[in-house]
């Protein structure tokens, strides 16, 4: 098993749940394709989606899915996608009258990626030509990150 001390979710951000909107999955996977550009623990990226600031996240990471199956024990490189915790908006009109779709899970806020869960937007980087392992489903105009691991 490897030895990895995961670097702490900043304060007031949370980890993306579920469905990832394509240009943000594209944000996530710039910074994951050029990871050896970021210090771990870093904001490597942050932009403003509907209001609201969203980051790419550089952190290690201590478990992954490959093929649905979750693999545990790893120390990679790899990004998160976060979003405020408090879904403070910078412009734009009140979370209320935004659909289920687009409505940030404050209820049950992700703020470590310690425990594995399948419905965050995680993605790792391998090796110094980062690709993604695992599966990006698109559907519906949307990317669902699938977190990944090694071979």
């Amino acid at each position: 098993m490897a030895t990895c001390t995961p670097q702490p979710i900043p304060k007031g951000w949370q980890v993306w749940q579920g469905p990832v909107p394509d240009e943000l999955a594209r944000l996530a996977l710039d910074v994951r394709d050029h990871i050896g550009l970021y210090h771990m623990g870093q904001l490597a990226q942050v932009t403003i989606w509907k209001g609201e600031p969203i980051a790419a996240y550089a952190s290690k990471h201590t478990w992954a899915y490959k093929g649905g199956v979750l693999k545990t024990g790893l120390c990679v490189p790899g990004v998160a996608l976060l979003r405020t915790l408090s879904g403070v908006h910078v412009v734009g009109e009140p979370r209320s009258g935004q659909d289920a779709s687009t409505t940030p899970m404050w209820r049950n806020p992700v703020t470590s990626l310690t425990v594995p869960d399948p419905s965050l937007a995680v993605w790792e980087a391998s090796g110094p030509t980062t690709h993604m392992l695992g599966v990006i489903a698109k559907g519906l105009g949307f990317y669902r990150g699938v977190p990944t691991g090694l071979p």
